[in-house]
C-alpha cells in the first residue's frame, strides 16, 4: 500500500535584506510562514487543520560556530515542537508519516513536550528539560568542534551532543518540526551566516558559474536543485585519502557511500574552501 501524501503547498519566505543574493530563506510544508518584520526573524504556524508534521527549514546549514533559535509563542494542543538539524531537503518529504526532527538516522532534535533530544532516533533516557512553555527560546548550535549542542533558556538547561569525528556538514540544515495544531514559534536565523552562491552549489566546474549577467536569483530560478533549498558544496576529499575518525560509528557507516565527500572537523574549519 503506498503512503498516503498530503496536499500540502510549499511556501518559501526570504529574508528580505539589503542585499536580495545574501538572503537566508525557510522552506516549509504544512506550517504558515511569513517574516517577523525583523531581518532574519520568522513566525511559523501549524495550523489547527493540519495533519502530519508541520516543517520549516532553512536554505543555508550551520558551520561551526554558528546557531539558530525558536521562541515559543504557542503551545498548541499538546507541546509537540521539535528543533534541530538534518539534512537538506527534509521540509520538502510531504508524506503524512513524516517525522518530527531527531527521529530519523543522520537527524539530531530537541523536542518540547517532554524535553529529550534525539540523535538518529534514539532518545536520550539520561539528561532532559522540562517541557517548554510560552515564552521560553530554545537555541540549537554547533560547537567549534562541531558537536551539536542544545540550550533551553527557560530552565537553563544546556546539552552537548558529541558527533563523529567526520560531520557531515550538509546535514546541519536548521529545522523546526510540529505537531501540534495551533502550535507557533518565532525562529531567528540571525546567527546563520550565508555563504556565498559559489560555495551552495551543489558541483563545482563550469558548469555551475554564473554566466555572465545572469543575477545570483536567476541562477536559483533554473537550478532544480536550488528551487526550493540550496544545496551546500561538499568538499571532496580522494577515497585514498580518507580517513576514518575515533572509530567507526553508526552514522557513518549509514553514511558510508558518502563517506569521501565529508568533511574533517577535529581541526574545525571556518569556511570550506573549493
Amino acid at each position: 500500500m503506498e503512503t498516503p501524501v498530503l496536499d500540502l503547498q510549499i511556501c518559501k519566505t526570504i529574508d528580505a535584506g539589503d542585499n536580495d543574493d545574501k538572503s537566508v530563506e525557510l522552506t516549509s510544508i504544512g506550517a504558515d510562514l511569513a517574516p517577523s518584520g525583523s531581518a532574519g526573524i520568522f513566525i511559523a504556524s501549524c495550523p489547527s487543520r493540519a495533519r502530519g508534521i508541520c516543517t520549516v527549514q532553512g536554505s543555508v546549514p550551520l558551520s561551526p560556530g554558528e546557531s539558530f533559535k525558536l521562541r515559543v509563542l504557542n503551545l498548541g494542543t499538546l507541546g509537540e515542537i521539535g528543533i534541530g538539524l538534518c539534512a537538506l531537503g527534509e521540509a520538502q518529504k510531504q508524506s503524512i508519516t513524516r517525522d518530527m526532527v531527531g527521529w530519523s538516522r543522520g537527524e539530531v532534535g530537541f523536542h518540547g513536550d517532554h524535553g529529550r533530544s534525539f540523535v538518529n532516533g534514539h532518545g536520550d533516557q539520561n539528561q532532559r528539560s522540562r517541557p517548554w512553555s510560552v515564552g521560553h527560546e530554545i537555541e540549537c548550535g554547533l560547537t567549534a568542534g562541531a558537536n551539536v549542542y542544545f540550550k533551553h533558556s527557560g530552565e537553563q538547561f544546556e546539552q552537548i551532543l558529541e558527533m563523529p569525528g567526520r560531520w557531515q556538514i550538509s546535514l546541519a540544515y536548521p529545522t523546526v518540526t510540529m505537531r501540534s495544531s495551533g502550535s507557533s514559534v518565532e525562529i531567528d536565523l540571525r546567527g546563520v551566516e550565508d555563504k556565498p552562491l559559489k560555495d551552495l552549489l551543489p558541483h563545482s566546474g563550469p558548469d555551475s558559474s554564473m554566466r555572465k549577467g545572469e543575477t545570483s536569483a536567476q541562477l536559483r530560478s533554473a537550478s532544480s536543485a536550488l528551487t526550493l533549498l540550496t544545496l551546500f558544496k561538499r568538499t571532496v576529499i580522494a577515497e585514498e585519502e580518507c580517513q576514518e575518525g575515533p572509530g567507526v560509528t553508526t552514522l557513518e557507516r549509514w553514511l558510508a557511500p558518502w563517506c569521501c565527500q565529508s568533511i574533517e572537523v577535529d581541526q574545525a574549519p571556518t569556511t570550506i574552501a573549493a
